[in-house]
Parts: structure tokens; sequence; C-alpha cells
């Protein structure tokens, strides 16, 4: 039996993997949302702490780590 929590790091985790197959491929890029900005990323999205983070490089090539909490929601665009 899992937790919320844990369900929500595996869910994450899933949905960021099948992202990354399609950044490779670089048909698609990915929106992440928060509560401050929206963040647009065109390469492989890193996970961190068990799946609790993710890390990757917006559209300015700065670096930002989220927290799975912090993170509102997760779209998929077309290039």
């Amino acid at each position: 039996l899992f937790n919320t929590k844990h369900m929500t790091e595996i869910l994450l985790e899933s949905i960021i993997k099948a992202i990354n197959t399609e950044l490779k491929n670089g048909l698609i890029y990915v929106v992440i949302d928060n509560n401050y900005n929206h963040y647009n990323c065109y390469e492989p999205i890193d996970i961190y702490d068990g799946g609790n983070k993710i890390g990757f490089y917006d559209d300015e090539d700065t670096r930002i780590i989220l927290n799975h909490k912090e993170i509102d929601g997760i779209k998929i665009a077309k290039m």
C-alpha cells in the first residue's frame, strides 16, 4: 500500500521519464508552472531526492530545481 506522498513521487518520476524520451527527439518542449513562474524547458529533466525534486534548465539557460510540492502543472507543447 502506498501513501499519497509516495504515489505523487512515483507519478512525477514516471511523467518525467516519458517526457525526457520525447525531449530527446526535439519535437516538444515542456512548460512547468508553479505559483510564481512558468518555465519553458527544452532539454531532459533530472529527478532528484527519490522523486521529490526535479531539475532543469529554462529557456534563459538558468538552472531551476523545484520540489514536487511546488509544481502546479506540467504541459507539453509542440515545437
